[in-house]
């Protein structure tokens, strides 16, 4: 991590004509919200090159930390004291069901409800998972009180799940607007499900030109 800061360094006296920018981004993000920025960046700063890597919240966090990344993108609150935290975008997590499910065709009318359906869910440590058990806390209810019959670490996985399930998740709503508009699944609202986009720094290291930029 030294070696590259002190590259990241030497490349900046060339003025962002070229340089190179590592990002860890957690998987929501990277593949929904992302891709159009950073198209937008490399329009404007070509010589520059990005390295992207995904990983969920905890791995994104620990990236930065470490100094593997310089920028990392997570999703939901999170308390990492060590690094600095601003939120760039918001999100919502919405309820998913497949057609073959009982609230494709009646949705659930009290969050109570919610404990008598099986769950696929994403894995503990992503962003997802952690928003989602926020959310259903201010219902008094935990993960514990959930018949999970699958957890899976993509949001594709939980998607092609439930379609072919009876089973219910909670994932971005950014996520499911083509599966829904193609009719494969049923959005259902989750209330309480707001949650930021943070970018994440570390306030130790030298921060590069293009990090500034992006």
């Amino acid at each position: 991590a030294e070696a590259r800061n002190a590259e990241t360094v030497l490349a900046d006296l060339a003025g962002m004509k070229r340089g190179s920018l590592a990002i860890f981004a957690s998987q929501t993000i990277a593949s929904f919200w992302l891709p159009p920025l950073l198209v937008s960046y490399l329009e404007r700063y070509p010589h520059i090159e990005l390295k992207v890597e995904i990983g969920n919240t905890a791995e994104s966090a620990a990236a930065v930390g470490e100094g593997y990344a310089e920028l990392g993108l997570i999703e939901g609150e999170v308390d990492l004291p060590a690094l600095e935290i601003s939120d760039v975008a918001e999100d919502r997590l919405v309820l998913v069901v497949g057609r073959r499910h009982r609230w494709a065709t009646t949705p659930p009318k009290k969050p109570s409800e919610l404990a008598g359906t099986g769950w696929a869910l994403r894995e503990p440590g992503s962003g997802t998972r952690s928003s989602f058990e926020a959310a259903i806390a201010a219902h008094g209810m935990t993960s514990h009180d959930l018949k999970i019959a699958l957890e899976l670490p993509s949001n594709e996985a939980v998607l092609n799940a439930v379609a072919a399930s009876r089973c219910l998740a909670a994932l971005s709503q950014r996520a499911v607007a083509r599966p829904a508009a193609a009719g494969w699944i049923r959005i259902l609202p989750l209330p309480g499900a707001e949650r930021p986009f943070s970018l994440l720094t570390n306030p130790q290291p030298y921060r590069t030109l293009a990090a500034r930029a992006l």
